[in-house]
């Protein structure tokens, strides 16, 4: 157990979906000193049925309800169910179109004090640094329970990365995930089953949102990482994240075993597992040729 050390660091992994985050969590989880929590956002959303990358609903997993545990004794009050203690602001707390906006805005801004003065006139913002300030309190629990210096959030939303940095700036991280959006815009077609148009403009969306909400971080708290350089060299792409957090390079790499690891899946390969680190380019064979030249239209205002 963590106790008489400093509270844990947290890497928050933002970017668009489709673009390996939660290979990369699992990944980095098998360092000592990192916890791997998967995209703790969910946590708290249906948490009695909802599963455990260990194939265990959350609420009954024994890694969860260790750090329920911990979590309890430390706010001095029994959580009996994670649905008590809420980690997502969610979208039903954006009430109007202005309103979503100017909360929007001010994460992006970074400003503490001018964050914690409005957020009381908006919904919005009340809602997302309540859920901000219990997943600070989740962290340290993991960090606690785990004994590890580093706690990875996979939840991707730029909003929700920038209101843990609004109430913690000196104790959070982002990496930000790319992945190339022929890639992503063809793995969204098929599991959502949504045109190409779409999936590409979510992806362009999603970009510029993420670039947004960094502007405002200073660079050295940045890391950028391409998947497909992940996929091309793992062991080099890990430990250039292990240093820029401050810890320990690693000689080899571990592919933690399916069912041993305690993630909250966004992707269902962590219910599966994965034995090897291989690039996924269907899309090379899945897009057509006037789908490759419409990828460049729709793309071409998304900076480099």
């Amino acid at each position: 157990m963590n106790t008489g050390r400093r509270s844990p660091d947290v890497l928050y992994i933002t970017g668009a979906g489709h673009s390996g985050s939660s290979m990369l969590d699992v990944l980095l989880g098998s360092h000592p000193q990192i916890s791997s929590t998967g995209e703790v956002h969910r946590l708290s959303l249906e948490p009695n049925s909802r599963l455990c990358a260990c194939g265990t609903p959350i609420d009954n997993c024994k890694y969860w309800s260790g750090v329920r545990s911990t979590l309890s004794a430390s706010l001095q009050q029994q959580i009996a169910s994670w649905s008590a203690l809420p980690v997502t602001g969610g979208r039903e707390a954006f009430n109007g179109h202005i309103r979503r906006i100017l909360g929007q805005t001010l994460l992006a801004v970074g400003s503490r004090s001018l964050v914690k003065q409005i957020r009381r006139f908006l919904a919005s913002l009340e809602a997302q640094q309540l859920a901000a300030s219990n997943s600070w309190a989740l962290f340290d629990a993991i960090g606690n329970h785990d004994d590890t210096a580093i706690v990875i959030d996979s939840s991707k939303s730029p909003g929700r990365m920038k209101s843990l940095r609004v109430e913690k700036p000196h104790r959070l991280k982002a990496l930000y995930l790319i992945r190339d959006g022929r890639a992503v815009a063809a793995s969204e077609m098929r599991r959502k089953q949504v045109d190409f148009d779409t999936a590409v403009r979510s992806w362009v969306k999603a970009n510029r949102r993420t670039r947004i909400m960094l502007r405002s971080m200073p660079r050295e708290d940045v890391f950028h990482v391409k998947y497909e350089d992940l996929c091309a060299a793992p062991l080099e792409t890990l430990n250039a994240i292990f240093t820029f957090l401050g810890v320990h390079r690693m000689q080899q790499l571990c592919i933690p075993r399916e069912g041993s690891y305690h993630a909250i899946p966004g992707n269902p390969i962590l219910l599966r597992g994965f034995k090897q680190i291989s690039i996924d380019e269907r899309w090379r064979d899945e897009l057509s040729l006037e789908q490759l030249a419409r990828f460049s239209k729709l793309t071409k205002r998304l900076a480099t």
